[in-house]
């Protein structure tokens, strides 16, 4: 597969924000956008992709999935497989996400 796999914890406005750029200028291939709230996730996909649209781009493949960002255990399963996770979490979820993405063995920021 040619281009990077990330996903970005946290469907709020960072979160939309850091998939849009990730799309636009991360060569991605893949983005995951990963939310405690499916409806979330969904809004979030589709104001990515109305974003780049308005720019003249083509969408990466944008899917979505919940995570419970408290549980290390689904925030490992949900990054695993990915080159990098950009967290958009609320700040005490921190240490856990960082866990998970150092045992994903994943590339990871904060925001």
């Amino acid at each position: 597969m040619a281009g990077k796999s990330y996903i970005v914890l946290g469907a709020g406005q960072q979160g939309v924000a850091a998939a849009f750029e990730l799309a636009l200028n991360g060569d991605a291939a893949r983005i995951t956008l990963a939310d405690a709230s499916l409806s979330a996730a969904r809004a979030g996909s589709q104001r990515v992709k109305k974003l780049l649209v308005a720019q003249g781009a083509r969408p990466p493949r944008l899917s979505i999935i919940t995570v419970d960002g408290r549980r290390e255990s689904d925030l490992f399963n949900r990054i695993r497989g990915h080159n990098g996770v950009l967290n958009a979490l609320p700040h005490a979820l921190n240490v856990g996400v960082a866990r998970a993405a150092i045992a994903a063995r994943a590339h990871y920021v904060d925001l």
